[in-house]
């Protein structure tokens, strides 16, 4: 009786709400895949600053704009047989073949602010200002301004794996729902599909 009586009616209201907060995601991925123009790869990368990841495979950037991973490169690996120009697994939005990763906060109640793509996050204090692999982490923290600091920390193993931890502090003395999300925009096919 308690079961049908108060967890499964609590346990379908959460589910609509993550469904709603998943639509929510996807809508802002879409929308941050709306680029009138591409543009070469170098130029978008160097518009916004960015912290290094070094690999003995891999080499790229995250960039502090939306606080996501969108330049990584296979350095041992060329997308040409005069081994012209490295491989490149993730590209920024407004390049061809862009594909990167963004993860988040979203938050059904009005007025919760929280980061997205245009988000200017900084480099935390004491943090490593490199992502290399098996080395310190990379600490990127956003205030909204309104209590709730957004803290995101990466990490790069030997195994060439990113690792990405989000936290938020709550400080405006009231609770907060927020709802986490992840996606790997994709933009366009490869060049060779």
């Amino acid at each position: 009786g308690f079961h049908f009586m108060f967890e499964k009616p609590q346990l379908e209201k959460l589910r609509q709400q993550q469904a709603a907060a998943g639509k929510q995601a996807v809508v802002t991925a879409v929308k941050n895949d709306a680029v009138t123009s591409l543009r070469p790869r170098a130029e978008v990368v160097s518009e916004v600053r960015r912290i290094p990841v070094k690999g003995s495979k891999v080499e790229g950037s995250l960039s502090l704009k939306g606080g996501m991973i969108d330049d990584v490169l296979l350095t041992e690996h060329y997308a040409t047989l005069e081994k012209k120009d490295h491989v490149a697994l993730l590209s920024p939005a407004g390049t061809r073949g862009a594909e990167y990763v963004q993860t988040g906060w979203i938050s059904d109640a009005q007025g919760v602010v929280t980061p997205g793509s245009d988000t200017v996050w900084t480099l935390a204090p004491g943090s490593a200002s490199e992502l290399s692999e098996g080395g310190a982490p990379v600490r990127l923290m956003w205030n909204n301004g309104h209590g709730l600091t957004f803290e995101r920390v990466f990490s790069f193993s030997e195994s060439y794996l990113f690792n990405v931890t989000e936290r938020v502090t709550n400080a405006t003395g009231q609770s907060v729902r927020l709802h986490p999300y992840r996606t790997v925009s994709r933009t366009g096919l490869p060049a060779d599909f």
